[in-house]
């Protein structure tokens, strides 16, 4: 329990002003914010990232006004919230609303779970409460769910899996309201060639909230840790094109 209510703190601690017009969502106005919270400090790795390579197609767990950033330099932002009992719609909806003129935007709504209102939500998934009831027993618990019932983990898979067949993501960025990232980076492993992750220096420090431990890192994925603000893991495939932006990033992780 004690280590829900750290977790429950860490979540809620942090307040952002609302943003009435998406054109006040700088690149200045989200480094800045970054400075002051952490919230959205991952965004000048990804711009690093933008000025080395050419990115397409982003799969992103988890909106926020760092999505604005990424929907003004990829063609297509694929954005997957979690609406579950413990995570209410409040935010996506807010998001709806703030980048409704961006046709580049792909929002997802999974939902786990949720008894209320979806008409709301163009683009929708029903899963069940397995992935609502994980992310419980791992705040409770710090064990994956996988060991009492492994459907939720098998349902996540399948629905990354139809993501990434139907779509070629050059990036995905794991920052949902979740516990569960650990799991959802493992699952994008082999899938999309650069995942990022954000609040991991407390993986480094003997607590792990995500499960960012959790898992066997691939031989053919490049790991570079940025200590800035609250840690950013970003891991690479080490294929050709890539060699460039992991040199690059593991110099300027420095």
């Amino acid at each position: 329990m004690k280590r829900l209510l750290l977790l429950l703190i860490a979540l809620t601690s942090t307040t952002y002003s609302a943003i009435k017009d998406v054109d006040d969502i700088t690149y200045e106005f989200l480094i800045e914010t970054g400075e002051k919270t952490g919230y959205c400090d991952h965004v000048y790795v990804f711009k690093k990232i933008f000025e080395t390579i050419e990115v397409k197609t982003m799969l992103e767990f988890g909106v926020g006004y760092s999505t604005k950033y990424f929907l003004d330099h990829c063609k297509k932002v694929i954005s997957v919230e979690f609406i579950s009992p413990g995570w209410m719609p409040n935010w996506i909806k807010y998001c709806l609303d703030l980048y409704k003129e961006y046709s580049n935007w792909v929002p997802v709504a999974y939902f786990s779970g949720y008894k209320g209102d979806y008409s709301w939500a163009q683009y929708k998934f029903f899963g069940t409460d397995g992935f609502f009831k994980a992310g419980n027993h791992f705040a409770v618990t710090g064990q994956s769910y996988r060991k009492v019932d492994p459907a939720y983990f098998n349902e996540l898979s399948t629905f990354i899996g139809n993501l990434s067949k139907y779509n070629k993501f050059d990036i995905a960025l794991v920052d949902p309201g979740s516990v569960l990232r650990g799991e959802i980076a493992e699952i994008l492993f082999g899938k999309v060639p650069i995942i990022i992750t954000c609040d991991a220096a407390s993986s480094r420090n003997g607590y792990d909230p995500y499960g960012l431990c959790n898992f066997k890192v691939p031989e053919d994925y490049e790991e570079i840790f940025f200590s800035y603000g609250k840690g950013t893991i970003v891991w690479i495939q080490k294929k050709e094109t890539l060699l460039k932006l992991i040199e690059v990033l593991k110099e300027y992780a420095k």
